[in-house]
């Protein structure tokens, strides 16, 4: 008995930045196949403590992607924990396999620490838009018969 109320207060006095989980970023992009011009949505969401705030990426960096629009949505908070996230709106003008590259995030404590976190790199196929019809997609319209 003794053994146990020693743990309890152990663990009652360990700081409270012990007893919380570390953040966590989650990133989304679809669609991953567009045509040239067409909108890519980028999503990215960090998980932490509701007392945290979150610095977000800039525009900067994510060539050959053009930033159309930029979202940062109000924290969604349940429990002591909290969702933040910013969406992002892109379109490409070069075609192939484009990479979107990890993107930094920094996730600033109430005590003012700061944790550090990086989007996982993610890849769009950038496909051509033909005279007759989409190409690479699955798409085909055929010319007009006159």
């Amino acid at each position: 008995m003794r053994r146990l109320a020693f743990a309890a207060l152990l663990f009652a006095a360990a700081p409270a930045g012990a007893q919380t989980a570390a953040p966590d970023v989650r990133v989304t992009v679809e669609p991953t196949r567009i045509a040239v011009g067409d909108r890519v949505r980028l999503v990215i969401e960090v998980e932490h403590d509701a007392g945290a705030s979150v610095a977000w990426p800039g525009a900067e960096g994510l060539e050959p992607f053009e930033v159309l629009q930029r979202r940062v949505a109000e924290p969604r908070v349940e429990g002591g924990r909290a969702v933040s996230s910013a969406e992002f709106v892109l379109t490409a003008f070069e075609l192939g396999d484009l990479a979107l590259p990890a993107l930094a995030v920094e996730v600033i404590a109430a005590d003012g620490g700061v944790v550090a976190l990086a989007t996982e790199p993610a890849a769009v196929t950038v496909s051509s838009v033909g005279l007759y019809g989409v190409v690479g997609l699955g798409l085909t319209l055929t010319a007009l018969q006159i």
